[in-house]
């Protein structure tokens, strides 16, 4: 095996890795900027064909309309949803749904994964992301009863997070785009490992995808600032998504 093969590999096929099983952008971004080695995008693109979990798993991509998100910072508009894993449950424990929710603004991510999706078991996971320090001010998900069901409310409450509705088929749209992403790296990894077992590497994905670089924000979810705010303000996200600062505007922590 040569030495970029190696390479390749390494940052390829390890879950906590930025450009583990993404595609021929982000892998060719994380390349340039490590500087290890020099390699067009065309190379990167066809060593990805020779890779199976790749080939299997290549995404098809459908233009949607996105409903536009106007958000004021960091933590004042999350969106969350839940991931359906219910067919890999007996290889991982008998848990059956994972739980995304994604700062609209920068990105961030948080996984927790759960056994079902009853009221206590939802707000337990939602109580677990606000002890890292991070509380919205609004969150919006689909109109699941597992959202609307009372435990969640009486947590949302107590935080004081205007919880909304997405109503429309795109649904929560931020968050049904990162579970298609998280979705696709994990069938990669099972492809690689040949098994199903993803539960222990669920944080990895996650601290991958916070570290790698967002094509709408030019930065790493993880490298989102506060300070960094006026720099970004009214910065174009997806379509017709759009950041919108407000410089007066008291966030949360």
């Amino acid at each position: 095996m040569s030495a970029l093969e190696k390479y390749l590999k390494e940052i390829y096929y390890i879950p906590s890795n930025p450009a583990s099983f993404s595609g021929p952008d982000k892998l060719y971004n994380y390349i340039q900027k490590d500087g290890q080695f020099k390699i067009s995008k065309y190379k990167i693109r066809k060593w990805l064909q020779s890779q199976e979990p790749y080939s299997l798993q290549r995404p098809l991509r459908r233009p949607q309309n996105r409903t536009e998100i106007v958000v004021a910072g960091i933590d004042d508009q999350w969106s969350a949803d839940l991931m359906d894993m219910v067919k890999f449950s007996k290889y991982n424990k008998e848990y059956k749904y994972v739980l995304v929710v994604i700062d609209v603004f920068s990105k961030y991510l948080w996984l927790r994964k759960l056994k079902d999706k009853k009221g206590e078991s939802v707000a337990t996971a939602f109580q677990d992301i606000f002890k890292t320090g991070r509380v919205p001010n609004r969150i919006r998900t689909d109109m699941g009863q597992e959202f609307k069901a009372k435990r969640v409310q009486t947590v949302f409450k107590k935080e004081e997070i205007n919880h909304f509705y997405a109503f429309n088929e795109v649904k929560a749209s931020v968050s049904e785009r990162v579970i298609k992403t998280i979705k696709t790296k994990i069938y990669r990894y099972f492809s690689y490992n040949q098994s199903y077992r993803y539960i222990d590497k669920l944080q990895s994905f996650a601290n991958g995808y916070n570290h790698t670089i967002h094509s709408t924000i030019d930065m790493a979810p993880i490298e989102v600032k506060r300070k960094m705010l006026k720099r970004c303000a009214y910065r174009k996200i997806f379509q017709d998504t759009f950041w919108k600062v407000k410089e007066n505007l008291p966030l949360q922590v």
